[in-house]
């Protein structure tokens, strides 16, 4: 019987060849696979050298692996970082919403308030004065709420804790019957202010106002808002 020279036998693939290549395909759009690829690629180029065939597929799984790892977390990354940016800012506006609503509230219970006139008269119900833009400049800078701050805000109970993003404003109208409080910030350090706002108006001794803040792209006067 003739017997096949050595040279001309066929060699057995190595298994972690096979399925090196086989997950290196699947690693182009799934991560793990491609994980899972370039280890087994090694593996089998390691194996292919001790009478395992296969090493042709195993660099090609250890090389597809790496293309698909790479791939995959461009992906991610692409998903992932404008996921986190838009994070970050969500919790910046937090503070805004937090404090014009407590500036909102503030407002309203100057509403309510009886004030006694010289004569001991009461007073009409208002909203009370306008108070200026505090901190006055709009910056991305974090500041603390100044101590100087006009009295008006220490009269309403208005002094927000911890370095701000956002400065903060109250205006009230000609009448004292319409009131808008305000936040502003620069959180892109663009120059483009962010705002927020909640107003509110009297009504037949009521109080009639928009349910929650809401963001704006340009600020607004108390005259301009629509309270439907």
């Amino acid at each position: 019987m003739n017997e096949t020279p050595p040279q001309q036998q066929k060699q057995a693939l190595s298994k972690a060849a096979v399925a090196g290549f086989v997950l290196s395909i699947l690693g182009l759009c799934i991560l793990p696979a491609a994980i899972a690829a370039i280890v087994l690629g090694g593996v089998g180029i390691a194996k292919t050298g001790k009478g395992l065939g296969g090493r042709v597929l195993a660099i090609v799984a250890l090389c597809l692996g790496g293309v698909g790892f790479f791939s995959s977390l461009g992906i991610s990354a692409a998903v992932a970082i404008p996921s986190f940016i838009r994070y970050v800012r969500e919790t910046k506006k937090a503070e805004a919403t937090q404090n014009v609503t407590a500036l909102f509230l503030s407002a309203t219970a100057q509403y309510h308030a009886e004030r006694m006139g010289p004569a001991g008269a009461l007073l009409p119900q208002t909203f009370g004065l306008s108070l200026p833009r505090t901190p006055p400049e709009v910056s991305c800078a974090e500041v603390p709420w100044p101590v100087d701050a006009h009295p008006g805000w220490a009269a309403i109970g208005f002094a927000p804790s911890g370095p701000l993003l956002f400065r903060y404003e109250l205006e009230v109208s000609p009448d004292g019957q319409a009131f808008v409080a305000r936040a502003l910030g620069d959180l892109n350090c663009d120059g483009v202010p962010e705002v927020f706002e909640r107003g509110g108006r009297a009504a037949g001794g009521q109080i009639v106002s928009e349910p929650e803040v809401r963001e704006l792209e340009v600020p607004v006067t108390t005259h301009d808002l629509d309270w439907d």
